[in-house]
């Protein structure tokens, strides 16, 4: 008896979306709140001590695990949205590839970011104090500006609904919206709450 290998299955790579967005969101933002204000501003030794303690080291030692699966998780969501959008697109247009590697590109710097915050508590008897501070800046705000770049796959979804009629017309209106709102906040050198906006996209 021959067994059919043509039936239509269901798409399970949008899921990994949803994995990246409660992986890496939940770690982007989980150790933005660690410091208060004044800690913040004193910079320098006051917040090095504020933040050189054992919760803190395994908060952000969590954050690290999540945000690595949280990227592994977004690859796979740009690959199963590149290869839909070239089912659904003429065989010429480089919308496809312009989206996967967007999302790629975010998954990159996203891995630089959580990177920096492994750096914060593995290099913390090697360096000065102002290096160990500069490097837990760079792990709270590289995070958060690294989603941008996902706006242009945003940007690309609403192309394909409104030129080729990829997706319906409510879907591309919901991509153009978060887009332009990324754009916004990017453009006026204040990427920081772009990541909000990708992560309802996602």
């Amino acid at each position: 008896m021959s067994h059919e290998t043509n039936r239509p299955t269901r798409a399970w790579w949008p899921l990994f979306g949803i994995l990246a967005v409660v992986l890496g969101h939940t770690a982007t933002w989980m150790v933005q709140f660690v410091l208060t204000m004044d800690e913040s501003e004193a910079g320098g030794q006051v917040m090095f001590d504020a933040y050189n303690t054992d919760g803190t080291q395994l908060l952000f030692r969590a954050s690290v695990g999540m945000g690595m699966l949280g990227v592994a998780a977004l690859v796979v969501f740009g690959a199963g949205f590149r290869r839909m959008l070239e089912q659904r697109l003429p065989a010429t247009s480089i919308l496809p590839a312009v989206a996967g590697n967007a999302v790629i590109a975010t998954a990159g710097a996203l891995l630089v970011a959580f990177v920096f915050r492994a750096m914060v508590f593995d290099t913390i008897s090697e360096y000065g104090v102002g290096t160990q501070v500069t490097t837990y800046s760079l792990s709270q705000n590289v995070p958060l500006a690294a989603w941008v770049g996902v706006a242009v796959a945003e940007a690309v979804a609403a192309i394909a609904a409104f030129r080729y009629g990829a997706f319906g017309k409510g879907f591309g209106w919901f991509s153009a919206v978060l887009a332009g709102l990324t754009l916004a906040v990017t453009l006026t050198g204040t990427p920081f709450p772009g990541n909000v906006a990708t992560g309802i996209w996602l």
